[in-house]
């Protein structure tokens, strides 16, 4: 699914608001998730997960191409962390998303 689908399944689903207003919704959600973790936060959303910055520490690597060793800097990266809630629905269990 992507961002227009999206739109459209949460019309559908809400009936309500109009597509520009979800658009700007889902635009200031992605601002402020993003924003929180440059900013080092994370932003816990109950019954979908966590987004938070995972710190990746340096490593050996191999190029692919030479097969020849290299090193990987350490980094930071973006990582979301499923809730209980959304792993059980996954799996096909009861839970119920709040």
């Amino acid at each position: 699914m992507n961002k227009a689908e999206l739109i459209e399944a949460i019309a559908a689903a809400d009936g309500t608001p109009s597509k520009s207003e979800i658009r700007a919704v889902l635009n200031a959600l992605q601002f402020v998730i993003t924003e929180e973790l440059v900013h080092g936060g994370e932003v816990r959303w109950q019954g979908l997960g966590t987004f938070e910055v995972a710190d990746l520490k340096a490593r050996k690597g191999t190029n692919p191409k030479t097969g020849e060793p290299t090193e990987v800097p350490a980094r930071k990266a973006p990582k979301f962390r499923p809730s209980e809630v959304l792993k059980d629905k996954v799996r096909g269990g009861a839970g119920g998303l709040a």
